[in-house]
């Protein structure tokens, strides 16, 4: 597990850097540092600082501060949908550390979406309070009987659990490259197949030596 590095306060703007009200047309955004929690794929805990920005119902992690980065790629996005759930866990020890844990689930069918931590209690409610406005923000735009394609894209809720998916595209390259891998040898098989003669030797006057074949003279020759 990774040592625990020191996050930031989280902070919160609304349009036009004020809070704003319901039908003011603003879309509020909160951001800071979290720690991302969880299990990586050969089962080892980590604490990972991440950057965290929710503005509306979008939600995306960085592994670096986008404000001071234009143009960096978020690692995780999605949305806050109205089936998200965030439940405060309280107080947990990471590393030498008491973090404050918040755990993402699906209300239907409870499926797990990742926990972050926070270094004071504060900013987990803060957090609870950035996805509950989040969560309103999806509600009140379906409700106003968005597009066919916009409902489906509310169904991608942000998903904090798991490897992310630039690793599972390496881990398919990789079967892939093994597939590839296994040709040769599958082509060789066929190759003999095809050269066998009735007489039982295998391969025409003049063809090259396969290596098992170069071990089968040495024994002979031994004898």
């Amino acid at each position: 597990m990774d040592a625990v590095p020191t996050a930031s306060v989280l902070n919160k703007s609304g349009s036009g850097g004020s809070e704003r009200s319901e039908d003011s047309g603003g879309i509020f955004e909160y951001f800071g540092w979290v720690y991302h929690l969880g299990i990586n794929s050969i089962g080892h805990e980590y604490c990972h600082l991440r950057f965290l920005f929710i503005r509306g119902k979008s939600v995306a992690m960085y592994k670096r501060d986008p404000h001071e980065n234009p143009g960096i790629k978020p690692i995780r996005q999605g949305v806050a949908g109205p089936t998200l759930m965030v439940e405060e866990l309280g107080r947990r020890k990471v590393n030498n550390g008491d973090l404050y844990v918040l755990r993402f689930y699906n209300r239907l069918d409870e499926t797990k979406k990742g926990e972050i931590a926070c270094a004071t209690a504060g900013e987990a409610r803060g957090w609870i309070e950035a996805f509950d406005q989040a969560k309103q923000q999806a509600e009140h735009e379906l409700s106003r009987g968005v597009s066919a394609r916009d409902k489906l894209n509310m169904e991608a809720e942000i998903n904090l659990e798991g490897h992310r998916h630039r690793v599972r595209r390496y881990a398919h390259g990789l079967r892939k490259l093994i597939r590839i891998g296994q040709g040769p040898e599958t082509l060789l098989r066929q190759s003999s197949k095809l050269a066998a003669r009735p007489d039982g030797f295998e391969g025409d006057s003049g063809d090259a030596v396969e290596a098992h074949q170069w071990k089968c003279v040495l024994t002979m020759a031994g004898i």
